[in-house]
This record gives structure tokens, sequence and C-alpha cells, in this order.
């Protein structure tokens, strides 16, 4: 049999597939290094071992398939949320409420994306390459052992040290743009709760690939002197090195 040379059009077509393989080794390289980058500094921890004495306080991270929260108590001797914060951004806040949640990100992706179904590749891409500025969602709980409010979270709880605790608040409100006589700026928009338990407000900085959601989390609890991964842009890994069980 004699093989035929190949002919303009075969020499087309398979100049388009390694055309195409190369597109698809472009964007698959940088989401595999990504990930791998993720897991591999998510295994190094970072920040203190501070073991919390008689006076410590007691504070959680809430964990869902795609963010994580930081949650301290509404008020205590050492800090009261409640008036910190502006009453009139939670319509639905009440003395049921013991704990506050607090979530740092894309102002665009959290104000533009109450579900999945409302997400839209312009917000993606801003939000990924740091192109829009942040925001704080605030989120006033009841007690931490009420279940039916944290349908879909996971909670792990910490007890920290009060001198800790104290840098932990420091860095919760330095995440809050404030106004000229400190206070933080309400975003006026609605948020995802309709009883009214939760309020967006202007953040700092700038969300990116680089810096998540869960890279703040991690941060916040480097301050509370909690073991934490070097860089976890993801949620799963974020508690890896905490004490206690997962």
């Amino acid at each position: 049999m004699i093989d035929r040379p190949p002919t303009q059009k075969h020499r087309g077509l398979r100049r388009l597939l390694r055309i195409a393989r190369w597109l698809v080794a472009a964007v698959l390289a940088p989401i595999v290094l990504y990930v791998l980058l993720g897991l591999g500094f998510a295994a190094i921890p970072s920040g203190g071992g501070a073991t919390a004495g008689p006076g410590g306080v007691e504070i959680g991270v809430f964990t869902d398939p795609v963010h994580t929260d930081l949650v301290l108590p509404v008020r205590d001797e050492l800090m009261d949320w409640s008036a910190w914060l502006p009453a009139s951004a939670f319509a639905g806040a009440t003395d049921e409420f013991t704990h506050v949640a607090f979530g740092w990100g894309d102002r665009g992706f959290y104000l533009e994306t109450v579900t999945w179904s409302d997400l839209r590749a312009s917000t993606a891409c801003r939000a990924m390459f740091g192109l829009g500025t942040a925001a704080m969602h605030v989120e006033f709980h009841p007690p931490l052992d009420q279940e039916p409010k944290f349908v879909g979270l996971r909670l792990l709880r910490v007890r920290v040290d009060r001198d800790h605790y104290r840098k932990l608040v420091a860095f919760l409100q330095g995440s809050f743009r404030r106004d000229a006589a400190g206070r933080p700026i309400p975003i006026d928009a609605r948020g995802y709760r309709k009883d009214g338990s939760d309020a967006f407000f202007e953040g700092t900085g700038r969300y990116s690939l680089l810096r998540t959601c869960n890279v703040w989390t991690c941060e916040g609890l480097a301050q509370a002197g909690q073991p934490a991964p070097l860089w976890s842009p993801f949620p799963f890994s974020v508690a890896w090195h905490l004490p206690g069980p997962r």
C-alpha cells in the first residue's frame, strides 16, 4: 500500500490540533500551578501557638465550600461590637444574637453575586485580578450551639488569650474603611438575610487571587496567636493547623 503525502487540508487540521493543545495547556497549567502552590503553602504553619488562660476569649471560624468568616462574641469586657458598629445598619439584630461573624472580600462579588446563578465573568475577572475594591460582610448570630442558623456552614472554635484577642480586634477594625469620625462606612445595599441581621461595609485593601477571603482569615488567626497556613487561598485548608478536632 502506497502512503499518500498529506494534503493541504490535512496539514491545516494538524496545525489546528497543535494550536488547540497548546491553548488547553496554557489555560490548565496556571490553574494546576495555583492549586499546587495553594496546597503546598497551606501545609506550612505560620503564626504562633499561643494558649489561652482562664481569661481567654472563645472565637470561631465559619467555613463553607468557598468562603471563611471569623466569629467573635458581640460583647465582652474587651470589646463591644454592638456599640462600634452602627445599629442603623442592622434592622433585625436583637439581643438574642450573641456572636458576630466578619468576612472580607471583593465588593463587586459580595454585592452582585447573591447566588451562583448571578455570577458574571466580568465580576469574577475583576475580583481575581484585584481590579475592584474590598468590602466587609458582618452578620449577627445566636449562640454558637444553636445549629439552625449555621446550615451549610462548619464551625471551628478556638480560645485565644486577651492580648492576642486585642490584636485580632485591631485587625478586624483595620479591615473597615472609616469616616472622619472613625466609624465604619455602611454600603447602601441589602444584606443576604431577610431578617436584617447582616450588612455590608466599605473595606480596606483589594481582593485578588493572591489575597482571597481565606488568606484574610488566616491573617486574622495569626493576629490571634493561632497557627494558620502560610498562605491558604482555599477554605478547606484554613483550619489545618488549628488545635482541636476538625
